[in-house]
């Protein structure tokens, strides 16, 4: 069995960006080669994604250096081309606007398992279901750590899914004030999105911006 080196280039984006972006390709790629360990793509190299200090001026210049670094069964090694300075925001304003949509994200991600931490943590151990009349023990509802993508069956848990009866899936934990905090929570994030989204490719429009990518390289088993 051999190894070829393999690339690829997403645009520039912060180092967490950058992570779900790997993570997202990792899926599809296991989607289209299965779990073959010697299937030529990234899927091969055993300790993900390692962020590396190095940038340089040209993506032939990254995609040598990446060939020399990266090993068989290491890393997808990851480098900087062009100027990122310019493909993030720049002053105050900015910074704060995409903080604040960051911290709304977190907010939307982590309200469904806020609602079930609420559960465990009072004093009943039992939730009656009003619409089958199901005893339900809390301890036995989905837990934060949950993953949400059940690989062996493909099935796909709505965040939702953590506080509805498992029984009827009516709604169990969530109540009428949750519901429309979480109204308020996504029109808030849906506009903050688009304003996000508009000062971020007014960014990219500078051929400076445009320039700037992340070069991804790893040695791939075959």
């Amino acid at each position: 069995m051999g190894a070829h080196f393999s690339s690829h280039i997403f645009p520039a984006c912060s180092e967490a960006e950058l992570q779900k972006k790997f993570d997202d390709l990792i899926e599809r790629l296991r989607d289209e080669n299965g779990s073959d360990g010697y299937n030529g793509s990234f899927t091969t190299c055993r300790q993900g994604l390692h962020i590396c200090r190095e940038s340089f001026d040209t993506v032939e210049l990254a995609s040598a250096w990446l060939d020399e670094h990266a090993e068989k069964w290491g890393a997808v090694l990851a480098v900087k081309v062009g100027e990122f300075a310019s493909a993030f925001p720049a002053t105050k304003a900015a910074k704060e606007l995409e903080q604040r949509f960051n911290d709304l994200s977190k907010e939307l991600e982590s309200f469904y398992p806020d609602i079930l931490a609420r559960a465990h943590k009072q004093a009943s151990s039992t939730k009656k279901c009003t619409s089958c009349g199901s005893s339900i023990a809390v301890k036995h509802l989905y837990t934060h750590e949950l993953k949400y993508i059940d690989r062996m069956d493909r099935h796909v848990f709505r965040g939702s899914d953590l506080v509805t009866c498992p029984v009827c899936h009516n709604n169990l934990l969530e109540t009428e004030t949750d519901k429309k905090r979480l109204a308020s929570l996504k029109e808030r994030h849906a506009e903050l999105s688009k304003r996000v989204s508009e000062a971020k490719e007014a960014r990219l429009n500078d051929p400076k911006a445009k320039a700037a990518k992340w070069v991804l390289g790893g040695w791939c088993a075959d």
